[in-house]
C-alpha cells in the first residue's frame, strides 16, 4: 500500500449532515476519500480501497465499532476515520463539530 493516508468520514445519520458540512468536504475532497453512513458502511468503504480485506473484528453487537480493533486497523493501514454524531447531537454541537473537523484536517494535511 502507498504512503497515502486515506480518510473515511463516518456519518451516523442521514444526508442532511453531509449537506450541512458540504463546503468542508468539497474543500478537502482530495483528503476525505470515502463517506460512510454506518459501521457497515465503513467496512464497505475500506474493502473498496483494500480489496479482499475482511475486517470482522471491527464489528461488535448492534454494529458498534470495536475501538481497539479500529485503532490497530488505522495504524496498520494508515487510515484516519472521523466520526460525526446524529442529527440531535449535531443541532447542539454543529459549530463544534465543524470546528473540530476543520482543525483535524488542517492538523493532518
Amino acid at each position: 500500500m502507498s504512503d497515502k493516508v486515506y480518510t473515511i468520514l463516518i456519518v451516523k445519520s442521514n444526508n442532511n449532515i453531509i449537506l450541512d458540512i458540504q463546503h468542508i468536504l468539497l474543500s478537502h475532497k482530495n483528503y476525505i476519500t470515502e463517506v460512510a453512513h454506518s459501521a457497515v458502511g465503513l467496512i464497505t468503504s475500506v474493502k473498496k480501497i483494500i480489496p479482499g480485506l475482511v475486517i470482522y473484528p471491527l464489528l461488535m453487537e448492534d454494529s458498534k465499532i470495536n475501538l481497539d480493533s479500529l485503532i490497530y486497523f488505522q495504524n496498520k493501514f494508515k487510515f484516519r476515520i472521523i466520526f460525526i454524531a446524529g442529527d440531535m447531537e449535531l443541532k447542539y454541537y454543529k459549530n463544534k463539530v465543524k470546528s473540530a473537523l476543520i482543525f483535524f484536517l488542517k492538523k493532518t494535511l
